[in-house]
């Protein structure tokens, strides 16, 4: 059998698909078959295992064939097969014996693959051109006294040594930079850049690591003309403010705040710090039920943990009420409400729609309780699971009839719009609960 191939190596990019990888030169032993997967970015070489890695598919040897992995190499992984031959000679001829040209031929074709093998490692050993008179250069042994020094060429140019990097030759800058270089200080370094003692802020390079906290800050004291001072920027606050004396109290005062937005400072209000839309809790028990088409007032412990639940239950055919009274706080800007309903509800089959209500009345000192409530509002939330707590979205605003006063006391009632179309939940709903939203306009009520 003749040799017809001149390679001892192959390699193949992976896709992340496909495990099957030929290999298209001969192969005596399986044992000299050398696998190695290198990963996209990686200069690290993983050795495959036969029969963990991977298994061999081709006839009987020797022959070509294919490796097939065990998992898809990843896409882009580098898959490296090479047949790295054993250096035996295994023909043993007998003297006198017959020369059987098959076995001739054989082992010519295995000392070929051994020189392939030898061959293929030396392509990936850096070497001299060979124009080059230097023969054989021997490089320096690693050794622990050498440890963190460079490979050098020797200083007569014949072969290569290890080399501190300090002791390794400068290079070579212009005559203004060795001027500058040779500078014993930052004064006569500042005279040769041609700045003097004056310098421009605005031309220093800037530092964001650390923060305001780590940075300093350049001042002049007023007794030291020219004197080069620096303070941390926290002391050099608390100097300031110290500095400022005793003030006196203002109505109000600003607050100096940033908009991260714009990148631009603002003076802020101080007593407007804080304020925003704000949350009150009212638990279902904080509700008493309408004389007149009042919802029932229910205990109910859930069997599997035993939490106690006071709900109000809101008939699915009859609409039924509830109300509760709330003094609002001052700080109240008297503008539109806002709520989401925490409800419950025990089984039902599959999942159906709830249709909640809500409208308020607003009246300060001497106002009359007897008026009209304002225009309602309706959310629908949707339910199914029994016991499971479900918690609506958030309301359209709604407001009393007439403008509230400031200190209002709020009455809210709260219903079930059994009638409406939407509402298809079967049995009660039991209300958890609701969370009220209102805006305020100041942090105090002062």
């Amino acid at each position: 059998m003749t040799t017809l191939t001149s390679s001892a190596r192959v390699a193949y990019l992976g896709d992340g698909a496909g495990r099957n990888f030929p290999v298209p030169f001969r192969v005596w032993s399986l044992s000299e078959l050398a696998v190695v997967l290198r990963l996209p970015g990686s200069l690290a070489d993983q050795v495959q295992q036969m029969g963990i890695d991977f298994a061999w598919d081709g006839s009987p040897l020797p022959g070509p064939g294919a490796i097939v992995f065990t998992l898809p190499p990843p896409a882009g992984a580098r898959v490296v097969i090479e047949r790295q031959a054993e250096l035996v000679q295994e023909l043993d001829l007998v003297a006198s014996g017959a020369f059987a040209a098959e076995t001739i031929e054989t082992q010519f074709d295995r000392v070929t693959a051994q020189m392939q093998s030898l061959a293929q490692r030396l392509d990936r050993v850096p070497q001299l051109p060979a124009g080059s008179a230097i023969e054989r250069p021997a490089m320096p042994e690693p050794a622990a006294p050498r440890a963190g020094q460079l490979i050098a060429i020797a200083a007569d140019g014949s072969g290569y040594e290890c080399r501190v990097p300090a002791a390794l030759g400068l290079q070579t800058v212009s005559a203004f930079a060795a001027s500058l270089l040779d500078d014993p200080d930052a004064a006569t370094a500042r005279a040769t850049l041609g700045i003097g003692t004056q310098v421009d802020l605005n031309l220093l390079p800037t530092d964001t690591t650390g923060g305001a906290a780590a940075d300093h800050v350049a001042f002049v004291d007023a007794s030291e003309a020219g004197a080069s001072n620096k303070v941390p920027v926290p002391a050099f606050m608390a100097n300031a403010v110290a500095a400022l004396g005793q003030l006196a109290v203002a109505a109000d005062h600003e607050l100096l705040a940033r908009s991260p937005a714009a990148g631009v400072a603002a003076r802020v209000a101080a007593s407007l710090v804080g304020a925003g839309k704000q949350t009150i809790w009212i638990p279902a028990a904080a509700l008493l039920p309408r004389l007149t088409a009042g919802a029932g007032p229910v205990t109910t412990e859930l069997p599997g943990n035993r939490l106690v639940l006071r709900t109000l239950d809101f008939d699915p055919l009859v609409q039924e009420h509830a109300q509760l009274l709330v003094q609002m706080p001052k700080a109240w800007n008297r503008g539109p409400l806002t709520a989401a309903i925490l409800w419950t509800h025990a089984s039902s089959g599959a999942p159906f729609n709830v249709v909640w209500g809500l409208r308020a009345l607003a009246a300060g000192d001497t106002g009359l309780l007897a008026t009209a409530f304002g225009t309602p509002v309706l959310v629908t939330d949707t339910g199914g699971t029994p016991d499971a707590l479900y918690r609506s979205g958030e309301t359209a605003g709604f407001s009393p009839a007439a403008t509230a006063p400031e200190t209002s006391l709020l009455a809210i009632e709260l219903f079930r719009a059994a009638a409406d179309p939407a509402d298809t939940l079967p049995v009660d709903a039991r209300l958890v609960g609701l969370a009220l939203h209102y805006v305020t306009a100041a942090n105090t009520d002062a």
